[in-house]
């Protein structure tokens, strides 16, 4: 029992320096193409990347609770425009009440600041079920085939900032 608290002691120590080295910097170096191929399990970098949001193709995680209410996570793909890359973007958490609208809005170029990480979910997560549109895991290849695309990477980006970018979209 002791080995099995001393290596989730050094899993929890090793993340927070991770976490320490990614909020390092006030403004983070942009992301590379190879950091959402090959990122490794329990790394985590921040970085900023521009793309397009397609919103309309949000989705809402379940799962969360924030002071003793439960919240969803919205998560979207972003295209983005550095290289043939889309990858799963948490944008934010809320009320799902109050996020009934984002089916409404359009895509839109966008600059994202955050942290790049492999999604992790516990053995008591309940499986996603796409065809009830009902999300529990930020599942990569469920999503993708959920959203229609086939060259969504793995890692998930949580963004901390989303500003409108201005550029030609293919």
């Amino acid at each position: 029992y002791t080995g099995m608290a001393r290596k989730l002691l050094a899993r929890k120590n090793d993340l927070q320096q991770n976490l320490d080295v990614a909020f390092a910097t006030e403004h983070p170096a942009p992301f590379t193409e190879a950091q959402f191929k090959h990122l490794e399990r329990g790394q985590v970098i921040r970085g900023t990347v521009n793309g397009l949001l397609n919103i309309t193709k949000a989705v809402l995680v379940h799962g969360r609770i924030e002071n003793g209410k439960s919240i969803v996570a919205v998560v979207a793909p972003l295209s983005l425009t550095s290289a043939p890359i889309t990858v799963p973007v948490e944008i934010g958490c809320g009320d799902p009440k109050l996020l009934g609208k984002l089916p409404s809005l359009k895509p839109s170029g966008v600059s994202v600041t955050g942290v790049l990480r492999q999604p992790r979910w516990s053995f008591a997560t309940p499986p996603n079920i796409p065809d009830k549109n009902e999300w529990w895991r930020i599942d990569a290849h469920e999503l993708g085939a959920f959203w229609g695309i086939s060259n969504l990477e793995s890692p998930v980006l949580t963004a901390e900032n989303l500003s409108d970018y201005k550029a030609s979209f293919m």
